[in-house]
């Protein structure tokens, strides 16, 4: 992989407090083969997620990452 092509083709920005309606309030990980039929609710208004965005067809995807934890959600929209 090349890394300077993936960070051509996207965008990414911070959350802003001033403009939370740009974001989707909650993002419901609702997989029961990997959570045993728990649901999950993430909070993507939130500082510590970054948004991605696709400059080729502006699809969004959140990502948070601090010492050993990733998390990545692609929204279907």
């Amino acid at each position: 992989m090349n890394a300077d092509v993936i960070r051509q083709a996207i965008e990414f920005e911070e959350y802003d407090r001033n403009d939370p309606e740009k974001r989707p309030e909650l993002f419901i990980f609702d997989a029961g083969f990997i959570n045993h039929g728990y649901v999950e609710e993430y909070s993507l208004r939130d500082k510590d997620f970054v948004e991605l965005k696709r400059i080729t067809d502006g699809k969004r995807a959140f990502l948070y990452c601090d010492n050993g934890h990733l998390e990545f959600f692609a929204l279907k929209t």
